[in-house]
């Protein structure tokens, strides 16, 4: 709301001044008391620090008495001791303000003074801090917030856009969602929980070599590929292989580049044994993970 600030420091507030203010105490602008002041350097000209900003957003690069350009500097102590021995009555005086204030003290009381007026976000009426918050209570123009579902309607609309049948289905509505968004990340949890861990619970079947099974493929994971990406591959697909590739795996001595865990494993065999020479099937686990470069 309107403040000192905003309109200036006019002269019949001043409380404590028998006769005219002197003219170095006010704006060469607004012609009113000079409030937080500034002055020219070159010709010691003072104005309010609003007027000359608003004057120099004009377009205008000179002082208001001509100097060219405009250099600022701060108030001169001739013009703030004087400023600082004037009392000044509250500009909120007309709504009931009866508070006498040195000129520096102004400024902080205007922010907390109980007469400041205050706008009611519907309807855009003033009222003193003490009748705000039962108006805006009232205000057909406020929105309403439901605290059971949340619905968020003007006052005046709730008997028609807040009927109980709307409430209940909106609360219904907001349940399902949030059990649908609960659902989500209780199954993306559990699928980060799966692929962390590797190894099956005891209750599956064993392997026949004796070591832990996956918990994705049921085979022993025991052992796991050092090779590269490509070989790894090549080794996961062993189903389709040919007397090639067969010639490949012994030749190259591939299985050479799968180790043992050395986490508590209990295979007892060697990672050759888990390929027959026949069908190329494996008793080790292929999944793609299984593979530490």
């Amino acid at each position: 709301m309107t403040s000192t600030n905003d309109v200036g420091l006019e002269s019949d507030r001043v409380q404590n001044q028998s006769g005219t203010i002197s003219e170095d105490l006010c704006c060469s602008i607004c012609q009113n008391i000079l409030w937080k002041p500034v002055a020219c350097r070159t010709c010691e000209t003072h104005f309010c620090s609003a007027c000359i900003q608003k004057w120099l957003s004009n377009a205008n690069s000179t002082c208001p008495l001509g100097c060219n350009p405009y250099s600022e500097r701060t108030c001169s102590k001739f013009v703030n001791t004087p400023l600082s021995r004037l009392q000044v009555a509250c500009i909120y005086e007309s709504n009931g303000c009866r508070e006498i204030l040195p000129y520096e003290a102004v400024e902080k009381h205007e922010t907390q003074c109980e007469y400041r007026l205050h706008q009611c976000p519907g309807c855009r009426s003033s009222f003193s801090k003490n009748e705000i918050e039962t108006h805006i209570s009232h205000c057909e123009l406020n929105d309403f917030t439901c605290a059971d579902c949340k619905i968020v309607c003007k006052r005046r609309d709730v008997s028609q856009s807040h009927t109980e049948m709307i409430c209940v289905r909106e609360q219904f509505r907001q349940y399902r969602c949030q059990s649908e968004e609960t659902i989500k990340q209780l199954r993306e949890e559990l699928k980060k929980l799966r692929e962390k861990q590797q190894f099956a619970t005891p209750s599956y079947e064993r392997v026949p070599c004796g070591g832990r099974p996956c918990i994705k493929c049921s085979k022993c994971r025991d052992w796991y590929f050092t090779g590269n990406a490509e070989t790894w591959q090549w080794i996961r697909y062993c189903e389709n292989w040919t007397k090639e590739d067969y010639n490949r795996w012994h030749g190259d001595r591939v299985y050479d580049r799968f180790k043992r865990r050395t986490d508590g494993g209990t295979c007892h065999t060697a990672a050759t044994a888990g390929f027959t020479a026949n069908h190329g099937v494996t008793t080790v686990c292929l999944c793609e993970n299984n593979i530490i470069a």
